[in-house]
């Protein structure tokens, strides 16, 4: 056999980087998709109709906050139902531990916990969602979807443990536009998304888990002096304990229920706050509580089970509503429903749903008009992503070839069947319009139009949705691992079975062992290179990793992150072993045989 040239190894190595380059980028654009965003941030373009000549207003960067203010009030036509809002997050909390699951109450330990909150729901001063959490479950992406609502990746999990500032179109923006002052007490993430953006704040890390007192202590010590005061327009309390306990005990920690009892303490506080300063004239306050994510029985999260989905959703002040256990929303139905409820326009990227209860109050036309200005943002984001809509230029081209009875079966392709159902509610509204002045058909039309309004918004919702995640939530278990393996342990593996083939070329080419050479000298040859090198690099990963996780053992994501790579590690270390094993089997019988041709040399 020829020798292995120089020639021959440039070539042999530059077939495995451009095969490893080619598959990376398969894995890069499969597991990491660049989602279709609209640049910018919404303005008073948002309350007008799509067109597809439409130029942005930018005089609206050059208002004051106040003009801006009223021009979005007047524009939108639907008045701010709520002065002020107080957001505040329990980490980690899961719906089923207030509500219940699939129809049936929360174990009595957990309702028992939370008296408070049980007995606003009873009376109909709150009402709760279970709202669905999109993967990754982890609070940096969470926090973005709930106030951007737009769906984030799986690389927001490696932005998590160093948050950059949000860029993206998102409420606290638009409230900032509009001269709000906000506040901000608890998780630092806040203060990484939203820089320079809060008149106070008091920020803790969540990264140390063993802390499940002082992170929220941190909080509760500013909450009456902040409730007292009339200076903000926007109070986010983010609690981090029950997180905590969750990663230390799991789901049925001893300190779970306790720590509820806490929570439902602060919201009592809060509510009765609440109703003392709407009496002395400081408007109307609407206290909503969310948690960012779920946990496992372990107390772990990060994934796409049930428990790690199911999230909170909790509005106390949106009064005469019946609580229904059943009631599910999508964690992204928040931003579009808080953006309409205080007059702000809809984040540019949102693919949320209005969350109907909260528009019920309203008057028929306002809350037609809050559904239409829905539909207008998720219509400007399909024209945006779907080259080959129908209606994608109405009203600017001759009319969509549609006509509506009320009736119409959608059931056509994807571009046809959202323009069917678009078309479907305009018409609807158009015809509400026409017959307001009469009571009974105003009222027929009207539940019509609110129908095909929801019907659209749902379907455009669950299109942009999936957009946004191909290739996250629909997959093949077999060829993940499969993929997942190569990608891990496929340059280990590479490295040594080439070690294997360069010594068998090797002694082929050169079969005869110098006089002067012993066996020690040969084998050490022949196995110190490609055996030592790897089980040193190996022994170097495994005792640095070994040590990070020994020191790390109280941060928030070693268990859940870390210690998964500790594992792929210890894999690593056996996949080296074995190859070192193939390695020096092939050493010794190389040596072996040239020893037996050298002792018993053929006869000519």
């Amino acid at each position: 056999m020829a020798p292995l040239t120089c020639t021959k190894l440039s070539l042999i190595t530059i077939a495995g980087v451009v095969t490893q380059v080619i598959g990376l980028s398969f894995f890069v654009f499969g597991f990491f998709p660049v989602k279709p965003a609209l640049p910018g941030t919404s303005g008073s373009e948002s309350f007008y109709v799509p067109a597809c000549d439409f130029v942005s207003n930018q005089s609206d960067t050059t208002l004051p906050s106040d003009q801006l203010k009223s021009l979005y009030q007047e524009l939108s036509g639907i008045p701010p139902s709520f002065d002020r809002l107080i957001l505040m997050i329990v980490d980690g909390l899961p719906a089923e531990f207030v509500f219940g699951k699939d129809g049936k109450p929360p174990n009595k330990q957990f309702k028992e916990a939370m008296p408070y909150t049980q007995s606003l729901l009873a009376s109909g001063s709150a009402i709760g969602y279970h709202a669905k959490a999109a993967p990754p479950t982890v609070t940096m992406p969470r926090l973005k979807a709930m106030v951007s609502g737009a769906i984030g990746g799986f690389l927001d999990v490696a932005f998590n443990f160093n948050t950059q500032a949000m860029t993206d179109d998102n409420l606290l923006g638009q409230f900032f536009k509009i001269g709000w002052k906000m506040v901000m007490l608890g998780d630092e993430t806040w203060l990484k998304l939203f820089p320079g953006l809060f008149k106070r704040h008091d920020g803790v890390s969540s990264f140390y888990v063993k802390d499940t007192v002082q992170v929220d202590q941190n909080v509760s010590r500013h909450l009456g002096d902040e409730l007292s005061k009339d200076d903000w327009d926007l109070l986010i309390l983010h609690y981090l304990g029950l997180d905590h306990v969750g990663h230390i005990g799991g789901r049925n920690s001893v300190l779970m229920t306790p720590k509820m009892k806490e929570m439902d303490e602060v919201v009592k506080l809060i509510h009765s706050s609440i109703n003392q300063s709407q009496g002395n004239g400081l408007g109307r306050t609407l206290l909503m509580i969310v948690s960012d994510h779920g946990m496992t029985e372990n107390g772990n999260h990060g994934g796409s089970t049930y428990e790690e989905t199911d999230t909170l959703a909790l509005f106390i002040g949106l009064r005469n509503h019946v609580f229904d256990y059943a009631s599910v929303i999508n964690q992204i139905d928040i931003a579009p429903t808080l953006a309409l409820l205080f007059g702000v326009p809809i984040p540019k990227n949102n693919v949320g749903v209005l969350i109907r209860e909260a528009f019920d109050s309203l008057k028929e036309d306002k809350h037609l008009r809050a559904l239409e200005l829905n539909s207008w943002q998720l219509l400007r984001l399909l024209q945006a992503q779907l080259s080959g809509l129908p209606c994608r230029n109405f009203p600017c081209d001759a009319f969509y070839d549609h006509q509506s009875s009320g009736s119409t079966d959608c059931n056509h392709e994807t571009e046809d069947m959202l323009c069917c159902l678009y078309m479907e509610a305009t018409t609807l509204y158009t015809s509400w319009k026409s017959k307001r002045g009469f009571e009974s058909a105003s009222n027929k039309y009207y539940s019509s139009a609110a129908a095909a309004y929801y019907k659209f918004l749902k379907s455009a919702s669950e299109w942009l949705s999936r957009r946004s995640t191909d290739g996250i939530s629909s997959h093949s278990t077999l060829l993940s691992g499969i993929l997942m393996f190569i990608i891990t342990y496929a340059s280990p593996m590479f490295i040594l079975l080439s070690l294997v083939m360069y010594i068998s070329m090797k002694n082929m080419a050169h079969p005869v062992i110098p006089e002067k050479a012993g066996p020690g000298d040969h084998l050490m040859m022949m196995l110190g290179f490609s055996c030592l090198v790897p089980l040193v690099i190996n022994s170097i990963l495994l005792t640095a990793y070994t040590v990070v996780l020994l020191l790390m053992q109280n941060h928030l994501f070693v268990w859940s992150v870390f210690s998964p790579k500790y594992l792929y590690v210890c894999a690593t270390a056996v996949c080296t072993y074995i190859g070192v094993f193939i390695v020096a089997a092939t050493g010794f019988y190389a040596y072996f045989v040239l020893v037996m041709r050298k002792q018993k040399p053929y006869s000519c």
